[in-house]
């Protein structure tokens, strides 16, 4: 079974130490990541 951590340049960073998702097999897992400004951990309204 496959396993392949996906991250984009184009995404907020990760809070955490943790990808912006994961292959596992035929599923993908989506991190939860929030409306951030890039580069920040400030939120946008």
């Amino acid at each position: 079974m496959s396993n392949e951590q996906i991250n984009s340049s184009k995404a907020p960073e990760p809070v955490g130490l943790y990808p912006h998702a994961k292959r596992v097999g035929n599923l993908l897992f989506l991190s939860g990541v929030g409306p951030r400004e890039r580069g920040t951990k400030k939120f946008r309204c």
